[in-house]
């Protein structure tokens, strides 16, 4: 379960063996510690350090969001990075062929799962376009290590598949929220700051993940290295990004423009449009209740059931990464089919 503040003056405290929120002086809600795992506290909010203890303990992420939602921080525990070994083998790999390996095989998914996209939606598959390349030049890239001209070359690739996609995916929006290309920082159609929030939401939970597999956030393989930049997040984000396109083909009908405002960097410029404070945390509800905690017929690693949240999907996924550079497991092939989602 996961605890969300989202109005201005909620306080989340403790009582014995729970958490309580509280608003004015009133409990609205009082919730065991061992049913939450996952606090989200804006900045219009309070907390007590008894809360974020207690979290700590009991391995409940806290992430800290701005007003709007969009994650701004995390809270860990010091014991999160206790296993080096998985960090060291990930610089060993990042120096050998088993990065560029890595990097192919995260591309190809992330292409894998759009095609699939495609197919779901009636869309014109990648094989029936001859003009775009395919897997096998892909995996045809060859090298001793991953390298800034391997990395190019394999954007390169990735690039053409990418405008083939936004072009037939693009037109199924709402005729309003339509766009022509796809732009992440300083974008100004609504359609693509909103693309933009739900994919911060997204890093988030891949950010999550990466940390309870003990891997560096920062040392990726398909995304180079860059100071201030958590190339391996942004590296594992990329096959699950089509997940994002599906819920927002849903999500988007229940929008008007009404639900953005404008917003103005300098005068001179066009206003950029966000969604408004209320219908910001009406998103990351839903895309919370409706995507990553959506359960998928996919058996855990551990054996324990016969199906999981889509949230653990992705720990499980992030997990098979790490274990795939100790040595011990290949890479999670099998992603959960876009029919097992209803997002009604």
């Amino acid at each position: 379960m996961k605890i969300i503040l989202r109005d201005f003056g909620e306080f989340l405290g403790t009582n014995e063996d729970s958490f309580k929120i509280k608003k004015n002086g009133e409990i609205l809600k009082e919730i065991p510690f061992e049913n939450v795992n996952e606090i989200v506290i804006g900045m219009r909010n309070t907390v007590s350090v008894d809360a974020l203890a207690w979290a700590s303990l009991y391995n409940i992420d806290v992430v800290v969001t701005l007003h709007n939602g969009k994650p701004l921080a995390v809270l860990h525990s010091i014991k999160d990075m206790v296993n080096v070994k998985t960090r060291l083998n990930q610089f060993r790999a990042y120096e050998s062929k088993k990065g560029l390996e890595i990097a192919k095989t995260i591309l190809i998914q992330k292409i894998k799962n759009e095609n699939n996209l495609l197919k779901h939606y009636n869309r014109k598959s990648y094989e029936q376009n001859p003009k775009l390349p395919n897997i096998e030049d892909i995996e045809t890239v060859h090298g001793t290590k991953i390298t800034q001209a391997l990395r190019f070359k394999l954007h390169r690739l990735e690039e053409q598949f990418s405008k083939y996609y936004y072009a037939q995916m693009f037109p199924l929006l709402p005729k309003w929220l339509r766009i022509v290309k796809r732009v992440g920082r300083n974008a100004v159609e609504p359609y693509n700051n909103l693309l933009n929030l739900t994919y911060e939401i997204l890093e988030w939970k891949i950010l999550k993940a990466c940390i309870k597999a003990k891997m560096e956030l920062y040392l990726g393989f398909l995304h180079s290295v860059q100071y201030g930049k958590p190339s391996l997040v942004l590296d594992l984000i990329e096959p699950f990004r089509p997940y994002i396109i599906h819920f927002l083909m849903h999500y988007s009908k229940t929008l008007t423009s009404k639900d953005f405002q404008k917003h103005y960097v300098t005068k001179d410029r066009y206003p950029r449009y966000f969604l408004k404070h209320e219908t910001a945390w009406n998103l990351i509800e839903n895309i919370n209740n409706k995507l990553f905690e959506a359960y998928v017929p996919i058996q855990r690693k551990q054996k324990y059931g016969k199906r999981m949240t889509f949230e653990t999907f992705i720990d499980e996924y992030v997990c098979s990464i790490a274990e795939h550079i100790n040595n011990k497991r290949l890479i999670i092939s099998r992603f959960p089919s876009y029919s097992m989602f209803s997002f009604k």
